[in-house]
């Protein structure tokens, strides 16, 4: 997965944090079975940082399609605990699978989700100087 100017959305720490995201998937899709836990791993808790920064973000400037954006960080943390889960008991299949799956969910997921995210942070004046929490 390229990083592609497209997902740059004006929000700084956003953006960094989805440079990131699209750093680890790359890493995951080419690595040898023996090296995709530790990959997993980051990626997993990437995620979990990611999104809460997204929603304390969310909850501060009463972004109104709060509900559908945590779901769907909702549902990408099962399925990575999910891949993480059975790659501990030898099967990469799953892995494998998500790795080629992360890049269409993450161009969805920015393209709609966090585009509208960051558009309401711009106009509620948290553009992209807000340091991300935690």
């Amino acid at each position: 997965m390229d990083w592609e100017d497209r997902y740059v959305l004006g929000h700084g720490p956003m953006d960094a944090m989805h440079r990131e995201f699209v750093d680890l998937v790359t890493e995951l899709s080419t690595l040898r079975q023996g090296e995709l836990a530790p990959c997993l791993a980051r990626l997993a808790q990437h995620s979990i940082e990611h999104f809460a920064a997204e929603e304390e973000w969310m909850a501060a400037s009463r972004f109104p399609a709060s509900a559908s954006h945590i779901q769907e960080h909702k549902r990408l943390l099962a399925t990575l605990a999910s891949a993480r889960r059975l790659l501990e008991k030898g099967l990469a299949a799953p892995a494998r699978a998500l790795a080629g799956e992360l890049p269409g969910w993450f161009r969805d997921h920015t393209a709609k989700q966090d585009a509208a995210l960051a558009a309401h942070l711009k106009t509620c004046g948290t553009g992209g100087g807000q340091p991300a929490p935690g």
